[in-house]
């Protein structure tokens, strides 16, 4: 039997999942909506994620050392960090998904531009869920710290 999973959203989640799925052989498509997205939140990554991720330095726009942040009821939390090659990596979202997404793709998942609205038999969705539940079990018992979003 021939495992398929579709994994819905192309952001970095997604994406990653479908990377670790494409590796393991399994027949893999993301879904995403809008290839093009560039979203107004996110970009911070700590520097951990940028070795985790395997992410090349052009992804990088920014180190930021020294920051201010302000919470939507004006909390603010100052943060410093002393040790010269520790950052947080400030990325443009636009930039990191479409990378996530094409070296999933490059090890064979299939990037579809579209939006999953429905399904069409409470059996296929079922088949899918069940599917999406038995895959992620087996990438969580690798050790992989990815996430399958809904399908």
């Amino acid at each position: 039997m021939t495992l398929r999973v579709a994994v819905v959203g192309g952001g970095p989640a997604g994406s990653c999942a479908a990377e670790t799925l494409a590796k393991a052989g399994i027949e893999t498509y993301i879904f995403e909506r809008k290839l093009d997205n560039a979203k107004p939140c996110g970009g911070a990554i700590p520097l951990c994620m940028v070795s985790e991720f395997d992410l090349p330095d052009e992804i990088i726009d920014r180190r930021v050392r020294n920051m201010k942040m302000i919470s939507p009821s004006n909390v603010e939390v100052d943060i410093k960090l002393d040790n010269p090659d520790e950052y947080i990596g400030m990325c443009r979202r636009e930039v990191l998904d479409a990378f996530l997404r094409e070296r999933a793709a490059k090890l064979g998942a299939n990037l579809i531009n579209g939006r999953i609205l429905t399904l069409r038999s409470l059996k296929m969705a079922r088949s899918l869920m069940f599917l999406a539940i038995q895959t992620l079990l087996k990438v969580a018992t690798k050790g992989s710290c990815v996430l399958l979003r809904s399908i």
